[in-house]
């Protein structure tokens, strides 16, 4: 089973859209709609969720997951 909780939250930040790159290709097959992109600040990556997208991919990998056990 896969899943994510969020507990708390550390910072809040604000993202020029200029400042988002696209995903290439070979992450895109793996992320499907999840990644929505990557951003650089500084010395950190930022990856931008799809966070609906994400819930559905995760379902679908654990109803996947039943029906092949």
């Amino acid at each position: 089973m896969v899943g994510i909780i969020v507990d708390d939250v550390s910072e809040v930040i604000r993202i020029d859209e200029q400042s988002i790159q696209k995903l290439n290709s070979e992450i895109v097959s793996i992320s499907k709609n999840s990644i929505q992109g990557v951003s650089i600040i500084g010395q950190r990556i930022i990856i931008l969720l799809n966070a609906i997208n994400l819930k559905s991919e995760i379902f679908k990998y654990n109803l996947e997951k039943e029906l092949v056990s």
